[in-house]
C-alpha cells in the first residue's frame, strides 16, 4: 500500500514537466511560425513592390509610346466641353477643307477628338463613353464624372423645337468645331455678307469689318454651300449661322419660326448622329475610313498643313534676318572692318618677319661668298733630298 502511494504522489510532478516540455514546445512553434510568416510577408512585400515597378514601367513606356503618337498624355481626363488648345484645331481645319460631306468630316472628328486622349491611369478611358443608361463626359478642373441622359446628349430619332440647341453633343461642338471654323471663316464676314447680300471677297466687305480675309478663306468659300451649312449649324446661335429654307436663307436663332422649319431639323438631326456614330462606332472606325475612302483627304490635308507650317517658318526667318540686318547694320559694318584691319595687320607682321628671315639669309650667303674668293693656300711639295 505504502507503494501505491507514493506513485500516486508522484504523478502531479510527472505531470507539471510533462506541462512545461509542451510549453516549452509551444513557444518554439510559435516563434518558428512567426518566422515563417515574416518571411512570407518579406516575400509578398517584394512581390507588391516588384509588380509595382514594372506596372509603373510599362505605364512609362505606353505614356511615351502614345505622346511619339502625337496624343496629348494626361494624368486624368477632365474639361470634355472646354477647349483644349493642345488640340490641333489648324491641322483639322485643313483635313475638313479636303472632306467632300460633313457629316462625315464630323464623325471622323468626334473619333479623333475620342483618340487624341491618353490617360495614364487607365488607357481605356475616353472623354466622352456609354456608361449605363447615360453617356459620361468629364468636367473642368476637378476630373469629376457627369452623367447625362441618352436623349440629352445626342437626342432621339428626330429633334423637335427648342430642346435641339440645348443639347450636349453641340456644346461640345461650340467648344471644338468653333475654333476650327475660326482658321477657315471670319465669322464676323459671314454676318455682314449674309446680311448685306454681298460677295464674301468684295472689296467693300473688307473696309466696312475692318479685317481682310484669312488664308484659308477662299478655299472655305468654294466649298458646297450644304457643307458650310451643317458645319456652321454645329456651333447653334452662338455660329451666325444661315440656313437656306424654301422662304429664303434664315439665321439659326432660338425663334420658333426658324426651329420649325423642317429643313432646320433635318440638318441638327444629321449633326447629332454623326456625332453619335463618332463616338459609338470606335472600333469599327478604321473600317469606316477605308469604307467611305477619306484616308486620301486625312493624308492630303495633313501634307498641306505641313507644308504650310514650312512656309511660316521660312517667312519667319527671313524676317528675322530682315529685321537683324536693320537693327545691327552699323555694329556689323563695324566687326567687319575690325577683322579686316586685324587680318591686315597680321599679313603685314608676316610679310615682315618672311623679310627680315630673307635678309639674313642673303647676310650669310654674302659672307660665305667673300670667304670663298679669298686665295686658296697653294700646296708646296716637301724639298726632294739630294738636291
Amino acid at each position: 500500500m505504502a507503494g501505491t502511494e507514493e506513485v500516486v504522489e508522484d504523478e502531479p510532478e510527472c505531470i507539471g514537466i510533462r506541462m512545461d516540455a509542451l510549453a516549452k514546445k509551444i513557444d518554439a512553434n510559435a516563434t518558428m511560425l512567426q518566422r515563417v510568416l515574416a518571411i512570407l510577408d518579406k516575400t509578398e512585400h517584394k512581390k507588391k513592390k516588384d509588380r509595382d515597378r514594372i506596372k509603373q514601367k510599362r505605364d512609362e513606356e505606353n505614356a511615351s509610346q502614345a505622346a511619339a503618337a502625337g496624343k496629348i498624355v494626361v494624368d486624368r481626363l477632365e474639361g470634355t466641353m472646354h477647349t483644349d488648345p493642345r488640340l490641333p484645331y489648324k491641322l483639322w481645319a485643313y483635313i475638313m477643307l479636303e472632306f467632300t460631306d460633313a457629316r462625315e468630316f464630323l464623325r471622323w472628328l468626334m473619333n479623333e477628338y475620342l483618340e487624341s486622349y491618353y490617360c495614364i491611369r487607365d488607357s481605356r478611358r475616353r472623354m466622352i463613353v456609354r456608361k449605363g443608361n447615360h453617356w459620361k463626359y468629364y468636367a473642368k478642373g476637378c476630373g469629376t464624372e457627369v452623367l447625362v441622359p441618352p436623349v440629352k446628349m445626342f437626342g432621339g430619332q428626330q429633334l423637335h423645337g427648342q430642346g435641339m440647341l440645348e443639347l450636349t453633343c453641340l456644346r461640345w461642338c461650340h467648344v471644338h468645331v468653333r475654333p476650327i471654323i475660326e482658321h477657315v471663316c471670319n465669322l464676323d464676314r459671314l454676318m455682314h455678307v449674309h446680311e448685306k447680300r454681298m460677295a464674301w471677297n468684295d472689296p467693300r466687305v473688307d473696309d466696312e469689318i475692318g479685317a481682310k480675309p484669312l488664308p484659308l478663306e477662299d478655299r472655305w468659300w468654294r466649298k458646297k454651300v450644304r457643307f458650310r451649312e451643317i458645319m456652321h449649324a454645329t456651333l447653334g446661335v452662338y455660329g451666325e449661322g444661315w440656313i437656306r429654307t424654301t422662304k429664303g436663307s434664315m439665321l439659326i436663332d432660338f425663334d420658333e419660326c426658324c426651329l420649325g422649319r423642317r429643313e432646320v431639323q433635318v440638318v441638327y438631326t444629321d449633326i447629332a448622329h454623326a456625332l453619335h456614330d463618332g463616338v459609338n462606332n470606335r472600333a469599327s472606325h478604321a473600317k469606316w475610313v477605308e469604307m467611305c475612302r477619306l484616308q486620301k483627304f486625312i493624308d492630303r490635308g495633313t501634307e498641306m498643313f505641313r507644308n504650310s507650317l514650312k512656309e511660316v517658318a521660312h517667312r519667319r526667318f527671313i524676317q528675322s534676318l530682315h529685321a537683324h540686318r536693320d537693327q545691327n547694320h552699323s555694329d556689323v559694318r563695324q566687326k567687319v572692318m575690325a577683322f579686316a584691319a586685324a587680318a591686315k595687320e597680321e599679313h603685314d607682321m608676316q610679310k615682315a618677319i618672311e623679310a627680315s628671315l630673307s635678309t639674313g639669309s642673303t647676310e650669310s650667303n654674302h659672307a660665305d661668298d667673300e670667304k670663298t674668293d679669298e686665295p686658296a693656300p697653294t700646296d708646296v711639295p716637301p724639298p726632294t733630298p739630294g738636291k
